[in-house]
């Protein structure tokens, strides 16, 4: 399944050549060939997962989880990516066991996969519906509820990772200084590291006001983020 994906998506002999590059050690060149198929528009989980593993090889942690969160939102279900995050970020899972399954949940249905499940139970839905007001059997209410808690499900996962995708979330590709406004005449609130995550809320001259969470955040200029998509 994995070498049908990358040959459907992606030019395999750039993609390989990366590979070989990176058995050798030569992470620079690996980056390279990776970053080629990325400029062309190539949207792969497994060539965002490699690029990321090449970059963290080359000391880029900023970059190296750029990547790592790009393979996320495509791939959501693989545990390797998610740990590199975690490692990354030091995020550990959350603590409540609640919210630990919910997020199991939602890590298993990448936004295609419960995009194309909710049609497809909407659809199913909609089926057992007409059926039920041609021939008015009560049975066929209680498959026509299973299947719209099934829609309601995958909708509101659906609805949940474009809400992620819209979120403008940044990673910080080296470290940064928080300005008070959009410019470098403004007084510094706060410093950044590399590989550090926010939210684009504005943009101007040049500068994205970052929001890091917890009421941090300030004025960044352009070239230290990478938008995560």
């Amino acid at each position: 399944m994995i070498f049908f994906e990358i040959l459907l998506a992606v030019n395999v002999n750039l993609y390989n050549q990366g590979n070989e590059y990176y058995r050798k050690g030569d992470f620079e060149n690996a980056v390279k060939s990776y970053k080629s198929l990325v400029d062309e528009g190539i949207k792969n989980p497994y060539l965002f997962y490699n690029l990321g593993n090449a970059y963290y090889r080359l000391g880029k942690r900023g970059m190296a989880l750029l990547y790592y969160k790009r393979a996320y939102y495509l791939l959501p279900s693989d545990t390797d990516i998610r740990n590199n995050i975690a490692f990354i970020s030091g995020v550990s899972n959350n603590s409540n066991p609640v919210v630990r399954f919910l997020n199991s949940i939602v890590n298993y249905f990448s936004l295609r996969l419960s995009l194309y499940l909710t049609l497809l139970f909407f659809g199913i839905s909609m089926v057992i519906l007409t059926i039920f007001i041609l021939q008015r059997r009560i049975s066929q209410i209680v498959f026509l509820s299973v299947f719209i808690f099934l829609f309601l499900v995958f909708s509101s996962i659906s609805g949940l990772w474009m809400k992620r995708i819209n979120s403008k979330e940044v990673v910080f590709i080296e470290d940064a200084t928080g300005m008070s406004g959009p410019g470098k005449n403004y007084s510094r609130l706060i410093e950044i590291q590399e590989a550090a995550t926010g939210h684009i809320l504005r943009e101007s001259d040049g500068y994205y006001l970052v929001s890091l969470g917890g009421g941090r955040g300030g004025w960044i200029d352009t070239t230290k983020v990478r938008r995560v998509w």
